[in-house]
């Protein structure tokens, strides 16, 4: 149960907001597991600075930050426990077009996760830091070409092997509207992961990122979303998922609207425990 209240403002070119709420969580056959857990969000936004048709610093400029403090508890199968991760975020993101088919973009987040007390697992700090190149193909599609730098280290003097870590992403992709019927975000890319642990050599694989939405007819659209990529987890893992889902979603009156899906991921892990998960599922709404 995740009660909350948001709001948001608009000053001149100017955008405010946040979040604040509860997150209530009740295990029926783990009841000392059950918590509530706050949320909170902040963001400022620069969305557009332009008006009255005079573009101002000779383009248009797009500017967020935000701010998130809270907890949050959850099954999880890929640590095969229920976790309790107090987090602290704070990032902000610029786009500058500075011509009507090209723009440039940059990114910064930085990151705290806290075990909760619980000592069988580590608190970590992450870094992520990045650069985009866009090409306005049109007013409805960008293309792009990314790069992300993601150093993450154990926090409280943990010793680790597979946490203190350096990754180095690179893809391409394009945003947007597709096609007449097709649109979403496409993503392909290699990343590269290297261990401060000499005993572990570096790791890298083909990643990507999509999430296309075909709309079939009015009333009617199929969604497929793909995924690939590294993570880090708090037992002392390296861990690499690759998953896909495929859902339908239906409208059949002016009130009612359905939906029904199939998602399947499987995560490789390096590490002390070097071991493959595999988890399938079908969901309906």
């Amino acid at each position: 149960l995740s009660p909350s209240v948001s709001y948001t403002k608009k000053l001149w070119i100017f955008v405010v907001g946040g979040t604040l709420g509860v997150n209530a969580t009740k295990y029926f056959e783990n009841s000392g597991q059950d918590q509530i857990d706050p949320i909170s969000s902040f963001n400022f936004d620069i969305d557009d600075l332009s008006e009255g048709g005079k573009k101002r610093f000779g383009g248009k400029l797009k500017f967020e930050t935000k701010f998130d403090v809270g907890q949050n508890t959850s099954t999880s199968v890929l640590e095969q426990d229920i976790t309790t991760t107090t987090f602290y975020t704070a990032g902000m993101d610029v786009r500058y077009d500075y011509s009507v088919k090209s723009g440039l973009g940059s990114n910064i987040e930085y990151s705290i996760k806290d075990a909760a007390g619980n000592k069988a697992y580590a608190d970590y700090a992450q870094w992520s830091i990045g650069g985009r190149a866009f090409y306005i193909y049109s007013k409805k599609l960008d293309f792009f070409a990314d790069y992300t730098w993601t150093p993450t280290e154990a926090r409280g003097g943990t010793s680790t092997t597979f946490i203190n870590t350096a990754t180095h992403a690179y893809s391409i992709g394009a945003d947007g509207t597709i096609t007449p019927k097709l649109n979403g975000t496409v993503q392909i890319g290699y990343t590269t992961k290297t261990f401060d642990a000499s005993t572990v050599s570096s790791d890298g694989d083909f990643t990507a990122s999509t999430n296309l939405i075909w709309k079939i007819s009015q009333k009617r659209r199929l969604t497929l979303s793909l995924s690939r990529d590294f993570s880090v987890s708090p037992q002392d893992q390296s861990i690499f998922t690759s998953s896909g889902s495929l859902s339908l979603n239906q409208r059949f009156s002016k009130k009612l609207s359905g939906d029904a899906g199939l998602n399947y991921s499987k995560s490789e892990y390096t590490g002390t425990e070097s071991r493959e998960t595999y988890s399938y599922g079908f969901d309906t709404n």
